[in-house]
């Protein structure tokens, strides 16, 4: 019952993500990466295993809905998963502690990104624009995952 329910929320993200924010919350076309958000929810409750195998969940189930290259956002989001189950040992669950992640957390998967994109894809980039785009990215992320987290907490009471 308990990957039903988690399975559910990554579908739900997915739909969300590719209709509502992909197409009218998107700023200068960036916008939030919600299973990112769900995968450090996720983590910070689990183990690594899990939190490395959820993580992967997501990122195929990205890669397949977005015809890019398959397996790159699975490698990254697997990194994420397992990184932040790592180092929630050193920080509660508490709502800083979440923000901060999304924010550090959101850096790091874009430039795992934009690396595999480099290796795999050639891809050549413009430096400040990427530095611009992860940074609103991750700042947007902080603020949603944030009000997501208070709006769970309320819930949970």
């Amino acid at each position: 019952m308990y990957w039903i329910i988690w399975i559910g929320t990554i579908l739900l993200c997915l739909v969300l993500q590719t209709t509502i924010f992909g197409n009218f919350l998107d700023i200068g076309g960036i916008k939030p990466d919600l299973l990112l958000i769900v995968i450090v929810f996720f983590a910070f409750k689990r183990e690594q295993l899990p939190s490395g195998i959820f993580g992967f969940i997501c990122g195929i189930a990205e890669d397949s809905l977005s015809g890019g290259m398959l397996g790159m956002n699975a490698f990254a989001k697997t990194i994420v998963g397992i990184a932040i189950s790592i180092i929630k040992q050193t920080y509660a669950e508490k709502f800083i502690s979440i923000m901060l992640s999304l924010f550090l957390f959101t850096i790091i998967h874009e430039v795992l990104i934009l690396i595999l994109k480099f290796i795999f894809a050639s891809t050549v980039f413009d430096p400040l624009i990427i530095i611009q785009t992860i940074l609103i990215e991750s700042i947007y992320n902080m603020v949603l995952g944030g009000v997501l987290f208070l709006l769970c907490n309320k819930i949970k009471r």
